[in-house]
């Protein structure tokens, strides 16, 4: 492997920070009496028109956030800013981070369909690294076992190597062993253990969650959905991702997209919709 360098400050921040939270679990995130809501909002969402994304089974909560069916994500919205999963994410990130909305999604996966799976990835491929994103990620079943969680590395000098692996590639240009590729291609197996030393056999770990439990890393974590031959019934999940809303990543800065900012209303929070380069 090339040897290591010293990493960029706003990247070693990230990287300090991912290892300390590796990965946050927290439990009891959403309350169970609001499960079947939130599972009818999915399945609307689902539902709603928009352009092809990946199939019928994936929505950002951008594409219906200048539309009527904005009422749908404002639910699943002011749901999730009631719960603790928002207070740590406050105490991460600072008092009432934004929702990135193009990445907020809502997922009914069928485990029966293989090409729904996701190789291994680093959500700074689109988020970049400057700038800290916090992925809470909800499932509403139960995940770990018939219904695929989400897998990470086994252990915290992995996720070094890969993140060293990473800012390498897409800091010096004549490094890429791909050059028409602007970030490392993470879910190939001969990039991980050539550049990081993780071979394909290296083990993943998945923290079992029970429904309406949330994990919750930033842009630098290497995870993958979980191998696993599945269950008959769909698996229903959220997945959120937050910033400081004066830290946004350089996607949300470089671009004129969505995004919900809290606001203190009479009798709670509520959510303004704008965009980003108007933050």
């Amino acid at each position: 492997m090339p040897p290591f360098q010293d990493l960029p400050p706003p990247a070693e921040r990230l990287l300090d920070r991912a290892l300390t939270m590796y990965p946050k679990v927290a439990r009891g995130v959403l309350p169970a009496d609001r499960f079947a809501e939130m599972t009818e909002t999915i399945d609307a969402l689902l539902a709603t028109p928009k352009p092809v994304t990946r199939g019928i089974n994936y929505c950002p909560l951008s594409l219906v956030a200048a539309t009527e069916e904005r009422r749908l994500a404002d639910r699943l919205l002011s749901i999730f800013m009631r719960s603790v999963g928002y207070a740590i994410a406050q105490k991460i990130l600072g008092p009432h981070p934004v929702f990135l909305l193009h990445h907020c999604i809502v997922r009914r996966r069928d485990i029966r369909d293989p090409a729904d799976a996701s190789p291994w990835h680093l959500d700074a491929d689109f988020m970049g690294a400057t700038g800290e994103m916090l992925n809470i990620w909800i499932p509403l079943v139960d995940v770990g076992s018939d219904h695929p969680g989400l897998s990470f590395l086994t252990d915290k000098d992995a996720v070094r190597r890969v993140w060293r692996a990473w800012c390498r590639w897409v800091d010096d240009p004549t490094s890429r062993t791909r050059p028409d590729m602007p970030f490392p291609p993470v879910s190939d197996p001969e990039w991980l253990a050539a550049t990081a030393g993780i071979d394909p056999d290296h083990r993943a770990v998945t923290p079992p969650l029970s429904a309406g439990d949330a994990i919750i890393f930033n842009q630098c974590v290497p995870h993958r959905t979980q191998a696993t031959a599945g269950a008959a019934a769909p698996r229903y999940s959220i997945e959120l991702r937050l910033a400081g809303r004066d830290d946004v990543p350089d996607y949300y800065r470089t671009r004129n997209v969505i995004v919900a900012r809290p606001e203190r209303v009479e009798g709670g929070v509520a959510v303004q919709y704008l965009n980003s380069t108007d933050l």
